[in-house]
């Protein structure tokens, strides 16, 4: 799937006994001074809630991720839950190892991590695994930052992910798969900033962890438009709308079609 916490310092100036001037307003922090405690994004039409918890280490480092998916579409709702555990080695290189743990069903999976001289992902390899499946999957970047995913099952490629970046943002994303599926999604960046970005880290781990289905921490800015293509299917048009608080910290967003549907709803807290 990258903070300092939120201090609010407020001021009060005595002049004298008989004389003081009133309290200033509270200073509000910059965006960045938050540590993200949870995310989340419900799926009204299907009834589908994804929640992320964010754990921290002794230097404010991201050291795991807890995901729950909430499916209440079924007569009997479900819910999923699975750790993402990361491991560093060093305060100064990114994490070389992390832990996938599944509850729905029991599933435990080790991977390992190797990066270029850029510290970018280049292999994500998973090196045990209770389940019945094991794949790894292989990074490669060109000179302008793009990436391609090739994911292998059984050293048997059967799907590859390209990722076009502009500004530091998913512009495009374009997937194959070996049964010929073509799925394209074309994003127009907002001028909010993304909770989920911290730049070291996005560049690092970022669009793993996109791939993965845990959430866009490779781009910097908040969608205002999206558009997905389906083959067979469709182009589907998203509009999103997001509400900050008062320390300019986006808290909520939704997702409308053109028909203004909504089709997802947003939301991030904070621990301070």
């Amino acid at each position: 799937m990258k903070y300092l916490f939120y201090v609010l310092i407020v001021a009060t100036c005595l002049f004298s006994c008989s004389k003081s001037t009133p309290t200033p307003p509270p200073v509000t922090p910059p965006e960045q001074d938050s540590l993200l405690n949870s995310y989340s994004v419900y799926y009204p039409q299907g009834r589908v809630k994804f929640i992320q918890h964010f754990f921290y280490d002794s230097v404010r480092q991201l050291a795991g991720i807890r995901a729950y998916k909430y499916d209440s579409s079924v007569s009997l709702p479900k819910t999923d839950s699975f750790y993402v555990i990361i491991t560093t080695s060093s305060l100064s290189v990114p994490p070389v190892s992390y832990d996938f743990i599944n509850f729905n069903p029991s599933i435990t999976e080790h991977h390992l991590l190797l990066y270029d001289n850029q510290n970018r992902m280049t292999l994500d390899s998973m090196v045990s695994t209770t389940g019945p499946d094991h794949y790894d999957l292989h990074a490669s970047y060109d000179g302008y930052g793009n990436s391609i995913f090739e994911w292998f099952n059984s050293n048997v490629m059967n799907q590859i992910d390209t990722m076009y970046i502009t500004n530091e943002n998913i512009s495009n994303e374009i997937i194959y798969d070996h049964d010929n599926f073509y799925w394209w999604r074309l994003t127009t960046p907002g001028t909010r900033n993304s909770p989920l970005y911290k730049e070291q880290f996005a560049k690092s781990l970022g669009c793993l962890l996109y791939v993965k289905g845990l959430g866009d921490y490779r781009s910097k800015n908040l969608p205002s438009q999206m558009q997905d293509t389906v083959v067979g299917y469709g182009a589907r048009n998203y509009h999103y709308a997001w509400t900050t608080d008062v320390a300019g910290r986006v808290v909520e967003g939704t997702a409308a079609n053109n028909d203004g549907q909504v089709q997802e709803m947003h939301s991030f807290i904070y621990n301070h």
